[in-house]
């Protein structure tokens, strides 16, 4: 399978293997932004943030609702953080975390004990060719990975071809406003090159409303779309920290963009919630 290359979890990958206290810490089960009901009650630690990217998890799980007996699939799962959580929240489960990263399915593999209260599974995978029976899964979560992907059109058709009628699609990303939807297509040009070389080769130039018409395409009904950007701003300063440690300096800028467009108010980070029809 094609190697999945994102400088950012080259990096944190290499300061794992350095033993880096902090970094394992802050992202060695979760590498994802925290939610903070109350932003201003952020104190910067990484404890604090480690509890905030949990508290974000859960955001997503009331979102579809998940209930215990159910089946979830979760692409793009990372280190296995967001598994872990309904293992030890449910029971009854089939949980089935998806990665086209080895590396990072060999962490979560490492992470994940043997589970008396549900069925826990790790798959080798793209997003946009699920290697799953249609109608298999009651939820499909996508945590803050649905940039990462090829095709959100492709991820999308997939998603609804997995999903039961009436399951639920529930994803996190950093959406533009409609309003400046073709000032960052432009800015894109300039400054996704960058953005790929420092972090990995993303496309934020998805809205809200892109994404209402992508559903209406996929068989998908569109249930709702939350914007939690005050709750995920103290998220920006816990990362900048830690890849502050000998970072690739086109790492660095593209942390440091990601902060300032969501201070200027140029990308909202956005729960999407879409019902299988």
């Amino acid at each position: 399978m094609k190697h999945f290359r994102a400088p950012f979890f080259d990096y944190l990958l290499r300061r794992f293997e350095l033993r880096d206290e902090e970094a394992l810490a802050a992202f060695g089960r979760h590498v994802h932004w925290g939610y903070w009901p109350d932003p201003s009650a952020a104190d910067g630690s990484t404890a604090d943030f480690v509890a905030a990217a949990d508290r974000m998890c859960r955001r997503m799980h009331e979102a579809a609702p998940i209930a215990d007996g159910t089946a979830v699939l979760d692409v793009g799962c990372g280190f296995g953080g967001t598994l872990a959580l309904l293992d030890r929240t449910y029971h009854d489960m089939t949980l089935i975390g998806l990665n086209v990263d080895h590396r990072q399915l060999s962490r979560a593999r490492a992470l994940l004990p043997p589970s008396d209260r549900n069925r826990v599974r790790l798959v080798e995978g793209d997003a946009c060719r699920l290697p799953f029976r249609s109608g298999a899964f009651d939820t499909v979560l996508s945590v803050e990975a649905v940039f990462y992907y090829p095709s959100r059109r492709a991820f999308f058709r997939e998603a609804r071809r997995v999903l039961r009628p009436g399951g639920r699609l529930v994803l996190s990303d950093f959406v533009p406003p409609a309003t400046l939807r073709s000032l960052t297509r432009f800015g894109s040009r300039f400054a996704r090159p960058v953005v790929a070389a420092g972090w990995a080769d993303i496309d934020n130039t998805w809205t809200v409303d892109d994404y209402i018409a992508l559903a209406r395409d996929s068989a998908l009904t569109f249930c709702a779309a939350e914007d939690v950007t005050a709750e995920t701003q103290p998220s920006y300063a816990v990362v900048r920290r830690i890849i502050r440690r000998d970072s690739p300096w086109l790492l660095r800028v593209a942390a440091a963009m990601a902060d300032w467009t969501a201070r200027a108010g140029m990308m909202r980070y956005v729960l999407l919630t879409f019902e299988a029809r």
